[in-house]
């Protein structure tokens, strides 16, 4: 139960809230390369159209544990679903929008996979973010 509420009080917002300002070093300490590289990725294909990505996290809930196993070269994964509400948008540098809107609220539903790093001692830092995915509708 402990965990739930850390993933819905700490790990989940924390993780959203950096990907929502574009936010590589705390992306950086909260996720493996893998993952990582991916949202770096995309930051910069926004960012070489002269695009930002606008998110504003209203809500997070329905947080549950979907399974856990461990994985040879990680150790213990767990995988977690949660929805979250949220309002999403592309602007470019002119703050014109591109796609989206400032007024629609959708709702993204997620599965992570948390992986727990056996070399970080304290229980609140040692998951990261290993894989995700995301579908809003």
């Amino acid at each position: 139960r402990q965990f739930l509420i850390d993933c819905e009080t700490d790990f989940i917002p924390n993780i959203l809230e950096a990907m929502a300002r574009n936010d590589l070093e705390i992306l950086r300490d909260w996720c493996y390369e893998g993952t990582y590289n991916m949202f770096k990725m995309q930051y910069e294909e926004l960012k070489a159209k002269n695009y930002r990505l606008v998110t504003h996290i209203l809500d997070i809930d329905h947080v549950d544990i979907l399974t856990g196993k461990v994985v040879d070269e990680h150790g213990p994964v767990l995988f977690i679903t949660f929805q979250a509400q949220l309002i999403s948008y592309v602007q470019d540098n002119t703050g014109a929008m591109v796609e989206g809107s400032t007024d629609k609220v959708f709702r993204a539903n997620y599965v992570w996979a948390l992986c727990r790093d056996p070399n970080e001692l304290d229980p609140k830092a040692a998951w990261r973010l290993l894989e995700c995915s995301m579908n809003m509708n």
